[in-house]
């Protein structure tokens, strides 16, 4: 669709060179006759093929004029090439940002990405460094996009496409209407294709063979300029499109403004007037005043209306500026609405704001009959180019959705309309179309309620000490409730994997435990909390009924009497009774208990050194001989299991990668003797360090 905005859409002239060819190339592009400027770069590269900046204004035009494969080519000849500024514009940053533009536009994500990802770094235009950090973000998100799955089937128009444009279909009546350009037109002089009018096609001819195009209407037709994208009123007797007025040297370039057209009594279409209260009249001079401080500046381009069902609002696309309203665009092209007044003029003009438009392009708004808005993107996250998104309000809030494939592609998709709740057409420049722009038919074939069901799998792995991983078979799966009661238990096989387990809506959220004590190897049960997600409805396949099953993974650790876990089991000063925190701490201690019924501990108490030795050796004794206490009473375990042992200050902490990580002031392999706490002056410091001595230690006796 960017070969269509880019043939109607142009930059004003700003200052021109004074002789030359480069200068006549240059005054060809600053008044966006991108054709010609070509046509004359061409003839300066014949004579300096690498001159940088006749290859840049060639990138410049060609992407311009929508030939973005060729314009990547000269886009890549200038990449970090020294090229001379033209009234202090830096034509480097600029081939740098758009750069990664046609590459995106190109397909070539990962490039792009890369391209984008140091301009963010580099750029020197704020504006291009806030788009490329937004399609930074658009590219990593298109993944997700991609998972997108719908009902939807697509296929071409066969008998009514061709190599030349057609585009933003719309059903007036028994007809097809849509925009395109023909062989008979006359050639724009923005990038030499044919300029656009309006056609159309008898409906019944599209199903039946032959689907000739014909001119809608004698007198709108103009063969001179550009014009197209028509909406109708319901009662079929009001048409508003949009056209562009040819050249004028002396007032500047052509621009797209609405025009209106009505039925006369005689069922005939009226002389196309301009319309007022949307689209401004051209000024006597090109950079004057508009002509009503109601409407825009005159420059601003307008188009592709849609007319609610009711009559009442008129949505369209525009890149205006602020006017006396403070109405402006967000990004380079956005949505805006107008309403209908009493006196059946047209006014109130604001933009549909944030949620729907962003800092880059919004084009093509439809509302549905179900009253949802669509319009076409490449500022919202997309699969490249041009997507089509749906809009409606839930709550309250506004929310945006790609349609994804096959409604989407890669490539331009745009101007979406519906038949019916279920058919419909679009546009798009994708392969399977005939050459340029195309129309296709979509149908939604989503059988409305769909059933999804939900299993699960569980796979038992053993970490060794040297973190591999190798299968457990035969191991212990226990899946429980809230109290740990067993819901259900299996055994793995002999690809350590449990059987598939259907899951029930009314549990998502369960505890599992596996554990291979009965086979007495050296493993320690894991235990896990899981919480199935269901897959959002867009992301399901397109089928009525669907199984889906998750594989979750149980990693069992391995453990030998040198295995050591701390708990953070506070004391208060000089006590050892068991505090609530500390209670909370030693049951999670009897629940590994219970799910390691082989293993035997050793639970040893340490204090730090202030104080005296024999002090300390007493007060971590009895904290020890506490807690063992209250996990036999509690667990109901023999005393054997565990045995209490009082280090007082005598083994200090030697700390490990884990701490190293979250103390920057440390090193993994520090030890926390006396002779290393005194060095730190601070005494914060030295408390922090007397803190981590205090300490609960778990030793895996066997």
């Amino acid at each position: 669709m960017q070969n269509i905005i880019r043939l109607l859409f142009v930059f004003f002239a700003v200052v021109l060179f004074s002789c030359g060819g480069f200068n006549k190339a240059y005054k060809h592009y600053e008044e966006g006759e991108y054709q010609d400027a070509i046509e004359t770069l061409k003839k300066l590269q014949a004579k300096k093929p690498d001159d940088p900046l006749v290859n840049f204004y060639m990138a410049q035009s060609l992407r311009k004029s929508n030939r973005l494969r060729e314009a990547e080519e000269y886009y890549a000849k200038v990449y970090n090439k020294k090229i001379p500024k033209t009234h202090h514009e830096d034509h480097e940053d600029d081939a740098k940002f758009y750069y990664a533009v046609v590459l995106e536009e190109n397909g070539k994500v990962e490039e792009a990405l890369k391209q984008y990802e140091n301009y963010v770094k580099k750029g020197k235009n704020r504006t291009y460094v806030a788009r490329a950090k937004r399609e930074v973000e658009n590219l990593k998100k298109r993944a997700d996009l991609e998972k997108i799955q719908t009902f939807f089937e697509v296929k071409p128009v066969e008998n009514l496409n061709t190599n030349f444009a057609e585009f933003a279909p719309v059903i007036y009546q028994d007809k097809l209407v849509v925009s395109a350009s023909r062989d008979k037109a006359h050639e724009s002089d923005i990038n030499g294709q044919k300029n656009l009018g309006i056609y159309y096609v008898p409906l019944q001819n599209l199903q039946s063979g032959e689907a000739k195009m014909q001119v809608f209407d004698p007198n709108i037709h103009k063969e001179n300029v550009n014009e197209g994208t028509p909406t109708f009123s319901r009662d079929g007797k009001t048409m508003i499109f949009a056209r562009a007025a040819p050249i004028n040297r002396k007032k500047g370039p052509k621009n797209m403004k609405l025009y209106i057209s009505e039925l006369d009594k005689d069922g005939n279409w009226t002389e196309p007037r301009l319309l007022e209260g949307v689209s401004s009249a051209d000024n006597e001079s090109y950079y004057g005043k508009p002509t009503s401080k109601s409407f825009p500046k005159a420059y601003a381009w307008d188009a592709q209306p849609f007319l609610s069902a009711d009559g009442q609002r008129l949505y369209f696309v525009s890149d205006r500026e602020a006017d006396d309203k403070g109405t402006r665009s967000i990004g380079r092209h956005d949505i805006f609405v107008a309403e209908k007044k009493k006196d059946g003029t047209w006014g109130n003009v604001r933009n549909l704001g944030k949620e729907i438009n962003t800092e880059a392009d919004e084009y093509f708004p439809y509302v549905a009959p179900d009253g949802r808005l669509y319009f076409a993107s490449d500022g919202h996250p997309s699969l490249g180019g041009l997507d089509i998104f749906v809009a409606e309000r839930k709550d309250g809030k506004i929310t945006v959705e790609n349609l994804g494939r096959p409604i989407n592609s890669p490539f331009d998709d745009f101007g979406i309309m519906f038949t019916n709740d279920r058919e419909g057409y679009f546009s798009s420049n994708r392969a399977e179309g005939k050459g340029d722009d195309d129309i296709f038919y979509f149908i939604d074939k989503n059988p409305g309620k769909r059933t999804v069901n939900y299993f699960v799998k569980f796979k038992t792995i053993g970490v060794k000490k040297d973190e591999t991983e190798i299968p457990l078979t035969n191991a212990h799966v226990k899946i429980l409730d809230d109290n740990d009661k067993v819901l259900q238990e299996f055994y793995t096989n002999e690809n350590a994997e449990t059987e598939v387990i259907p899951v029930k809506d009314d549990r998502l959220a369960f505890k599992v435990v596996a554990d291979v004590s009965h086979q007495k190897k050296p493993f320690l049960a894991a235990r896990n909390d899981f919480a199935l997600v269901k897959i959002p409805e867009k992301y399901l396949p397109p089928k009525p009924v669907i199984d889906t099953t998750f594989v979750y993974e149980l990693k069992l650790q391995e453990y030998d009497d040198k295995t050591k876990f701390t708990l953070n089991i506070l004391y208060d000063f000089n006590k050892w009774n068991i505090r609530p925190d500390a209670a909370k701490i030693l049951d999670e201690l009897i629940v590994f208990l219970k799910d390691n019924p082989n293993v035997k501990i050793e639970l040893g108490s340490h204090t730090d050194a202030v104080g005296n030795f024999e002090d300390n050796d007493l007060l971590s004794k009895r904290r020890a001989e506490s807690a063992v206490e209250y996990i036999v009473t509690k667990g109901g375990f023999d005393k054997e299991r565990i045995t209490p042992q009082g280090y007082g200050e005598y083994v200090p902490r030697v700390i490990t990668k884990e701490l190293a990580e979250q103390y920057d002031f440390l090193k993994e392999g520090d030890v926390l003797d006396e002779v290393f706490i005194n060095k730190f002056k601070d005494k914060k410091t030295r408390d922090l360090l007397h803190q981590l001595n205090r300490r609960t230690e778990i030793r895996i006796l066997r």
